[in-house]
């Protein structure tokens, strides 16, 4: 068969550019440390790596939704400490206020201070996270959730919706409470029913609020106890508008068992007092403080009001009380919330280390493989461009 020179010439060229092409591919391959450099180098293996990359991504998506959450309700964690410790200086003063021996100066300055406490109580329901957003408006995050009017009356301007965030594959967790739940939601009473004494009671009789003995009889239901006489009481229930006891002997201190309560009055009823047994309600904690500063700022005239002021320093207790169960359970709540977080980051951690490990077994490159074939490319483009050479000095015309 004949070959021409154009033939050789073309087909030395193309072995050279093809090798040069080879080693140009490898020394790219050795800079970025990746073998796959175009998805035509492995269809599969560039699918399954875009795959993985897609799901590193929202790997590092949900390590950021976590780490907000994080912050957030760590700073409402901090808040919430700073107001059960403000609830705690307003027990001491409550529990002070109500000594008998007190004069209506010493309960004023004691009402004066409760109003400080009472103004620190709605700066710490209106305090911002990092972002200048409010931590407890719900989902009303640019608005001033906590608003005071002149009379000491404190309103919610926020939601009861809370944001949640993803931080892992099918796991979400909320960043936070509202401020509805933290400060406006909280049972009167003892959390279960509440009991109090009418405003226009002559006697001296106090309810205690007594306890909770059996909850399968216990109904919701509002029950008046009316003395007939000082030693005679009734007992109503309103809910039903039935008499449950009748003419019943009245003994100081002596228990009354119904509704499934066990309650008791102590001192000295008049005939007509009269005493509500009732379910418990939702009151914020800023109005039970605004009764109590209410009542220490009344003036005592008489034996009938300074049981009735007993009787409020009593029910202002137990609301406290209550307010300060819900911050801790709230608390609890944040610090549930935070392990779970904690928890989910090592999770995240775990799987992002083995996507990118799998990851860098579909795409990186072997240098030292790499290497080794380089250097054979460079040796065979070495020896046909040497080759090409010799060749082009093969001319018929030379020997003539």
């Amino acid at each position: 068969m004949r070959v021409s020179n154009q033939q050789v010439f073309l087909e030395g060229v193309s072995g050279m550019l093809t090798l040069q092409s080879r080693a140009a591919e490898l020394q790219q391959q050795i800079a970025t440390g990746r073998r796959l450099l175009a998805p035509s180098d492995d269809p599969n293996a560039a699918t399954r790596v875009m795959n993985l990359d897609g799901r590193i991504a929202g790997l590092a998506q949900f390590q950021r939704n976590a780490n907000t959450a994080e912050t957030r309700l760590q700073h409402q964690d901090t808040v919430l400490g700073s107001v059960g410790d403000t609830l705690q200086r307003v027990r001491e003063l409550v529990i002070a206020g109500r000594n008998a021996s007190l004069g209506q100066a010493d309960r004023g300055f004691i009402a004066a201070e409760l109003e400080q406490r009472l103004d620190e109580l709605v700066a710490l329901g209106n305090a911002r996270n990092e972002t200048g957003e409010y931590l407890f408006a719900g989902l009303a995050v640019t608005t001033p959730p906590f608003r005071r009017d002149a009379s000491n009356a404190v309103s919610y301007a926020g939601d009861q919706g809370v944001r949640a965030l993803e931080i892992g594959d099918a796991r979400t967790i909320t960043e936070g409470y509202s401020g509805h739940d933290v400060f406006m939601a909280i049972r009167t009473g003892n959390g279960v029913y509440q009991v109090d004494g009418a405003a226009t009671n002559t006697g001296t009789g106090q309810i205690l609020p007594g306890r909770l003995v059996d909850r399968g009889a216990f109904q919701p239901h509002q029950l008046r106890i009316s003395f007939t006489s000082p030693t005679q009481f009734d007992v109503v229930d309103l809910t039903t508008s039935t008499t449950i006891l009748a003419a019943q002997p009245y003994a100081a201190n002596g228990s009354i068992a119904v509704n499934g309560l066990e309650v008791a009055i102590r001192g000295t009823p008049a005939a007509g007092d009269e005493f509500t047994v009732g379910p418990a309600a939702n009151q914020s904690m800023f109005e039970s403080l605004r009764q109590t500063i209410t009542a220490l700022r009344e003036p005592m005239t008489g034996a009938a009001a300074e049981a009735r002021f007993q009787q409020n320093m009593d029910n202002a207790l137990g609301e406290l009380d209550q307010a300060q169960e819900k911050v801790l359970a709230v608390r609890a709540g944040v610090g549930a919330r935070l392990q779970a977080i904690g928890t989910q980051l090592a999770v995240n951690d775990d799987l992002a280390l083995q996507l990118k490990d799998a990851r860098s077994r579909l795409q990186d490159a072997d240098l030292t493989e790499l290497v080794s074939r380089l250097a054979q490319e460079t040796t065979a483009l070495q020896a046909a461009q040497a080759a090409y050479h010799r060749i082009q000095g093969l001319s018929l015309f030379d020997y003539f």
